[in-house]
């Protein structure tokens, strides 16, 4: 990070990893205690994805890093439970629903099934109470794995009878009637291929029904501490411009809920902004960002939109142009990278070779590699858009001979909350920031953000020079150093046997 005496919008990111999110809190911890400044002061937007998603928001509600790795680690014990049998029954289910798709005798109608649903679900939305039932039958119809040619007949009623009613507007009807022609491309169901379908199906659902479908942690209980934490704030009350990032299941496509200031440099709820459709409550687009489909359930928000985690492949590229595109010409964006750490590539390929291409696969070889590529690319154009020097990472090791040595390997499951776990991930990230050169870097940081809180009239010069002071100065003018920045810059997460990375 170079030095520059233009404003500069600061953004600080934090990315997926479920308990791996201790590490970068106790990084901010520690730039707290070098600036004597809460991180909702010091940076000017902040964005998180899944883990990410609940440290940025606790910090921007007021919550120090240190308060919110406290919460972060007991919270982990009551989110993460552990279930019995829980890799057994997650991989029984999903190996019955891959399965089965195969076999399923609409499959050559999903598209069109799932499209009557997102349709009926935008309709719902746009409409008043007296469709909600028809809609409501329309989505049962699609969602079944039998479509007999009495369902079909009722649903294709229901659309006629939408598209004669003249207080819908013309673009709804028209919406109707393209319903109405993926239903009557359906055919009905054969009574034998119905048959045997039930007849295989009906004893591996009662499996998961009494048994295998129970792998998910409730939703509840991280609902029921977000909502203590950040009360019934909004997107909109922030003090500072904020992004969370998840995934619209209905859509099909990454969401951002955000608040973006007018003024970049506001540092005040009060100051006005451009906020996403909905202006969700804080808990309730943190929900949407953290539930992955490995731990919890997708979450529908009180706008009636469906969400899952997507974390895994999320970079911060959207989050910064909207900044760039909304920049004074005058004033720099710069990136601020707290990672949750990373395996050393080589400890992943040796995995990956020892069980070849099925290997690969099973233990999440080609999800790395997918992950790799689009953050190398996110990485790239970043750097083309706000240079190079404007990016700073910190991510340190997760798998080192020094590491091992310590015996401070942490669980290949992310989800592992118990104080062992969380302890050696903290030891990480402090072993981490006192490598020297890292250190140095951390303290310039520090420095940097309070100089540019100095030139904004928020902060006065003798807290900034009390700042100067306790971090002696110290310069390394971003040279890349040790294990962040020699490590891809914010890929390969850590993993487990096969492969799955809840985050």
């Amino acid at each position: 990070m170079t030095k520059s005496n233009k404003k500069s919008v600061y953004m600080l990111y934090i990315p997926g990893g479920a308990m791996l999110g201790c590490v970068p809190l106790v990084m901010l911890t520690e730039l707290e205690r070098l600036t004597g400044l809460q991180c909702k002061d010091l940076f000017q937007a902040f964005e998180g994805v899944s883990t990410g998603s609940i440290c940025v928001t606790s910090l921007l509600c007021g919550h120090s890093a240190a308060n919110t790795l406290e919460h972060y680690k007991n919270d982990g014990q009551y989110f993460f439970e552990p279930i019995p049998s829980r890799a057994l029954k997650m991989t029984f289910t999903n190996v019955a629903s891959f399965v089965f798709n195969g076999t399923d005798p609409l499959k050559r109608h999903r598209f069109g099934l799932n499209e009557i649903i997102r349709t009926s679900n935008q309709l719902t939305r746009a409409l008043d109470e007296s469709y909600y039932q028809d809609f409501d039958a329309l989505k049962k119809f699609a969602k079944q794995d039998i479509i007999s040619e009495k369902s079909k007949k009722n649903a294709l009623k229901i659309c006629a009878r939408l598209d004669k009613d003249r207080s819908i507007s013309e673009e709804m009807r028209e919406m109707i009637k393209t319903m109405r022609i993926y239903i009557d491309q359906i055919e009905p169901t054969g009574m034998l291929s119905a048959a045997f379908y039930n007849a295989a199906r009906k004893p591996v659902d009662f499996i998961i029904k009494h048994w295998a479908g129970d792998y998910h942690y409730s939703s509840e209980r991280p609902k029921e501490k977000f909502k203590e934490y950040f009360g019934k704030n909004r997107l909109s009350d922030s003090p500072k411009s904020i992004y969370i990032a998840s995934y619209n299941l209905e859509n099909a496509e990454f969401e951002h809920f955000y608040h973006r200031k007018n003024d970049l440099f506001a540092n005040t709820p009060d100051a006005t902004g451009e906020t996403s459709e909905g202006n969700e409550f804080l808990w309730d687009a943190t929900m949407a960002s953290i539930c992955s489909p490995f731990a919890f359930v997708p979450h529908k928000t009180l706008t009636d939109k469906v969400f899952a985690d997507q974390a895994i492949i999320h970079s911060p590229i959207a989050s910064v142009c909207d900044l760039y595109n909304n920049k004074d010409a005058d004033t720099e964006i710069k990136l601020v990278y707290f990672g949750v750490g990373k395996f050393d590539e080589d400890f992943i390929m040796q995995e990956h070779k020892q069980l070849g291409v099925v290997g690969r696969v099973l233990t999440g070889g080609i999800l790395t590699d997918m992950e790799n590529y689009t953050h190398s690319l996110s990485r790239k154009a970043l750097g083309n858009l706000i240079g190079e020097e404007n990016i700073t990472i910190f991510n340190p090791r997760l798998t080192s001979e020094e590491i091992d040595k310590l015996n401070l390997r942490p669980s290949r499951d992310t989800l592992d909350a118990s104080p062992e776990n969380t302890q050696k991930l903290e030891k990480i990230a402090e072993n981490y920031i006192n490598i020297p050169r890292v250190r140095a870097r951390l303290q310039s940081l520090a420095i940097e953000l309070c100089e540019n809180l100095h030139n904004l009239g928020q902060l006065d010069k003798a807290h900034l020079d009390e700042v100067k002071k306790r971090c002696d100065a110290i310069d390394d003018n971003g040279k890349p150093h040790h294990q962040d920045q020699q490590n891809s810059p914010w890929g390969g997460r850590l993993r487990n046997w096969l492969g799955w990375n809840p985050q």
